[in-house]
């Protein structure tokens, strides 16, 4: 069994990638967080903890009371004085298999799918910080993973009109996390350092929840590569794929 400073990049992507070979296609993302948690306890000496209390933060609210924050991690693996942290994100087109019992509802809104990764990858970048003041709580892990897996084409397909992404004026223009055609088939390499926000078309800005308003800033360049997961070419949305970030 490996000790925990041996896990990188490449050791959660050869555990996803045996998930994917063993044909496993998750109801929910619970089942796919329990699974990737179980199957890393196997091969790594740690503790794995689900939906982890990572931040209390003190704040004041509109009406200048005092309020709190909690913020909670998928999965925290644990070992001694050190912890990685790791999000997971499973979006999916309607899927079928009635003869392995899988029944996937279509999440659709993919934008916003694509800004909740990018949110994850933030709050990753929080988690690797000491313990600030207004800060109640907060654990400290030097390294973690931002995941996304799934079937949704339009994560991986996220450039339309075949336009490098700079050129492209949409709304979310700022949260493609996909692949996109020049000439020849290419992979964007990074999600760049700065602010992420929305983009006002025609002067409009977009309608959005209250938890998405908000700009996500990137503390440096994050080079991604999307990776295949499994292909079933006879149903229809049957290609899964999947993505990680590293945050270390």
């Amino acid at each position: 069994m490996a000790t925990l400073d041996k896990f990188d990049k490449e050791a959660l992507t050869n555990i996803i990638q045996k998930l994917g070979k063993a044909k496993r296609i998750f109801n929910s993302e619970a089942q796919f967080q329990f699974e990737l948690g179980w199957k890393i306890k196997e091969q790594f000496d740690c503790k794995v903890k689900f939906e982890e209390l990572s931040r209390i933060i003190s704040d004041i609210s509109k009406k200048g009371k005092p309020t709190s924050k909690k913020d909670y991690t998928d999965l925290i693996l644990e070992k001694d004085n050190l912890r990685i942290a790791i999000e997971l994100k499973y979006k999916t087109a309607k899927y079928d298999d009635i003869n392995n019992n899988i029944s996937l509802k279509p999440h659709g809104a993919a934008d916003l799918g694509r800004y909740d990764f990018m949110w994850d990858i933030q709050r990753i970048q929080g988690l690797k910080r000491e313990i600030t003041k207004g800060q109640e709580l907060g654990i400290c892990c030097p390294k973690g993973y931002a995941v996304i897996l799934t079937n949704d084409k339009h994560y991986w397909d996220s450039c339309p009109n075949n336009n490098v992404p700079q050129n492209i004026t949409v709304i979310d223009k700022d949260f493609f996390i996909g692949e996109f055609i020049e000439g020849v088939k290419q992979s964007r390499t990074y999600i760049r350092e700065g602010d992420h926000d929305w983009q006002k078309i025609n002067g409009q800005t977009p309608k959005l929840s209250e938890s998405r308003k908000n700009k996500i800033t990137m503390t440096k360049d994050y080079p991604y590569q999307w990776e295949d997961y499994y292909k079933n070419g006879e149903m229809k949305n049957g290609v899964f794929r999947f993505l990680i970030v590293e945050v270390s």
